[in-house]
């Protein structure tokens, strides 16, 4: 569906605009609700099906779908509530002869509704109806992990999206991108679920509550992030706040990168890319980056808040000498600074060295803990069991999917990421470039090679000039430590969009940095946070937030099973510690070494 199609649809159901309105302000009549029950036969719209609508029970905590299609995402506390399941545009496919649809989730309070929509974003390669109850993307939980607040118990009415397909069943390594063959799917992963659901959802909520949202906010981290990007720059006009946590905005190059990755981890260890660092060896890094940097902030305290300073002094050749082996040395320095094409040019971004490298996520997504050979389910790398398998299925033009691996033996795709021809493998016969193309029936490309210009499945646009018009608010943030997606490739599109916009830019989008912090969550850093109230502060009483308090948080919960509790695990930060992040490109200092802090 195009952008103006979308939009169409959108005005046409009274969903569209900034949520507020004007006529239900000026007219006495109280708003005429719908009950849960019989919103599965009266509401009405072209194309969608619900197949279910269903009052649900307030409870401590509900056990749901997440986006890899597994019934072990823990939601938190609960308000009694309706639950809106069903399908849009069902279709069979033309080139694969499977089926189709836009699936969607909605869940409405019963009672204290807060007028908002919070639209909930995806991760992975989507494919499973996640449970809509409001992920905050702030690492609010308690010490098993398990979320103790959320947009739902919050007030908020929140809704999520498969992105238009299914994870198929079986054991096929690839059954997460097996849609990838069809145009049309991957259209609706990159951006159509998202816009169709987001027209959905708000004509749902108008006709349980008899009122539009007043306000409407997207939040994401990982692919949701880039889900959160992507509505900001595609639908302009539907979201008055969106936040996006580590996002994968730039995903085709992140995926190429991740081969590059597997390449130079090989090249230390062949066929068991998992042995190239042991504990041992990321634990040194992490301490001689904590040398260098530490106190740059003002306090040496395990935290690297002035990433600017620390990238213009640290040097590896030093810093590392003695520390890792000379081939060890010689890949890590290639992994940070990022994929090189075959000759020599940037495909992706350079990574800031950080603290985080030594903990659980950096090594899961970067090397895993078993061979290639034994596959995911023995532990083989995320670069590998995700990264390897949505690249040629996906990202690339034609898509041509791996065959013959299943999640207990993923030869087929370290072999396919291997054969990709880089700086430092001339001989591959894989073009990077086709992340690029367009072929036949794939006529638009995942990502285009011009920067910050688009693509089916990029969200690297630095057009803002509606989402600015009408006074949206956009908040990004990035964990340093991230092992899958730059923060330098995030920060480069930040100063990117600020060159354009100038002294303009921080009225409508801010950047935030948070040292240490893995994919998502975890590692060397103060990773619980609350940047929705600072959103919402922003979009209804114009707050723009200097500064969000984030604390760290116990993590041992992640490493309560061998072999993370006893091959991998590194000296986990302690509980409590506090610190503001500060909106870029202000950075967290302390004169008094570390008794107090402010950004500068």
């Amino acid at each position: 569906m195009s952008l103006a199609i979308a939009g169409c649809f959108a005005l046409a159901l009274g969903g569209c605009g900034g949520d507020s309105d004007s006529s239900s302000s000026s007219t006495t009549t109280a708003p005429v609700e719908t009950a849960c029950a019989d919103l599965l036969t009266q509401f009405k719209m072209d194309g969608v099906t619900l197949t279910k609508a269903e009052a649900v029970a307030a409870a401590a905590n509900i056990v749901g779908m997440n986006t890899t299609g597994q019934n072990t995402e823990n939601s938190g506390p609960m308000p009694a509530h309706c639950l809106i399941q069903g399908k849009a545009d069902a279709r069979t496919s033309t080139v694969d002869g499977k089926s189709y649809a836009i699936g969607f989730e909605v869940r409405m309070p019963t009672t204290g509704w807060n007028g908002r929509f919070f639209f909930q974003g995806g991760g992975g390669s989507n494919g499973a109806l996640a449970m809509a109850y409001g992920n905050l993307r702030g690492n609010i939980l308690d010490s098993s992990g398990k979320p103790t607040d959320n947009a739902l118990n919050r007030g908020f009415a929140v809704a999520s999206t498969d992105g238009g397909h299914l994870i198929e069943a079986g054991t096929d390594a690839n059954a997460s991108n097996a849609f990838g063959v069809d145009p049309l799917a991957r259209l609706d992963f990159g951006y159509n679920a998202v816009a169709r659901t987001t027209t959905i959802a708000k004509a749902l909520i108008a006709k349980r509550f008899g009122k539009s949202a007043d306000h409407s906010y997207f939040v994401g981290c990982s692919n949701g992030g880039r889900d959160a990007m992507m509505a900001s720059q595609r639908l302009p006009d539907q979201f008055d706040g969106v936040f996006a946590l580590n996002p994968g905005f730039q995903m085709p190059k992140a995926a190429v990168n991740q081969a590059w990755d597997t390449q130079q981890f090989n090249s230390v260890s062949p066929g068991t890319i998992f042995d190239a660092f042991s504990q041992a060896d990321l634990d040194a890094v992490s301490k001689a980056v904590l040398n260098a940097c530490d106190a740059d902030d003002g306090a040496k305290d395990g935290l690297i808040f002035d990433q600017k300073a620390c990238a213009a002094k640290f040097n590896p050749d030093t810093a590392l000498a003695g520390v890792l082996t000379a081939p060890q040395l010689a890949a890590l320095k290639k992994v940070f600074g990022g994929a090189k094409d075959s000759s020599g040019n940037a495909i992706y971004s350079d990574f800031p060295w950080d603290a985080g490298i030594n903990y659980k996520d950096w090594r899961d997504w970067k090397l895993g803990i078993g061979a290639p050979s034994v596959g995911v389910a023995k532990g083989a790398g995320k670069a590998i069991s995700i990264g390897a398998y949505s690249l040629p299925a996906v990202f690339m033009q034609p898509s041509a999917p791996i065959t013959g691996d299943t999640v207990f033996n993923s030869s087929n795709g370290f072999a396919f990421q291997l054969n990709l021809k880089t700086q430092t493998n001339l001989s591959g016969t894989v073009d990077p470039e086709l992340i690029y193309a367009t072929s036949g029936i794939y006529n638009v490309p995942s990502i285009n090679k011009t920067a910050y210009s688009g693509g089916f499945i990029a969200a690297n646009s630095t057009n803002y000039d509606t989402f600015k018009a009408r006074g949206s608010k956009l908040i990004v943030a990035h964990g340093t430590s991230d092992g899958v997606f730059s923060s330098n490739d995030t920060k480069s599109w930040y100063e990117t969009l600020s060159t354009k916009y100038g002294s303009n830019t921080q009225s409508f989008a801010r950047y935030f940095q948070i040292p240490g912090m893995n994919h998502c969550a975890g590692g060397a850093t103060t990773d619980k946070f609350d940047m929705v109230t600072a959103l919402v502060d922003w979009v209804e009483k114009g707050t723009a937030p200097e500064s969000v308090e984030a604390s760290s948080r116990d993590q041992s919960y992640q490493y309560a099973s061998a072999p993370w509790s006893t091959t991998y695990k590194p000296t986990l930060i302690a509980a409590g510690i506090t610190r503001p992040l500060c909106a870029y490109p202000k950075q967290a200092k302390s004169t008094d070494q570390g008794a107090t802090w402010t950004c500068q």
